[in-house]
């Protein structure tokens, strides 16, 4: 499955490069065809993203906690795009991502 980590930091000390660690972990691909989209930008920082996100045409967009924008959830349910506001770490941890 290929994940895009939008707002991912080298900082190892931040929950979005945890993720991407994980994700590399559990043998998730970072790169090609998207399948999701996890958020890590705050909502004005992601809501100017919108159409590159939509372009990507990822099967869904994980919001994480902090990340979440009602406005950018419609646009991307409008397009078809299956929005979820959850944590991306517990998903992996738990095998439901």
């Amino acid at each position: 499955m290929r994940v895009v980590v939008l707002g991912a930091s080298d900082k190892p000390s931040r929950t979005s490069y945890e993720a991407v660690e994980m994700l590399m972990e559990y043998k998730h691909e970072i790169s090609g065809p998207v399948d999701t989209v996890t958020v890590y930008l705050n909502k004005d920082r992601s809501w100017p993203l919108r159409e590159a996100i939509k372009a990507l045409q990822p099967r869904r967009v994980i919001f994480n906690p902090g990340s979440e924008s009602e406005d950018l959830s419609a646009f991307l349910q409008e397009a078809g795009i299956e929005v979820t506001d959850f944590c991306t770490l517990l998903l992996l941890k738990y095998g439901t991502f």
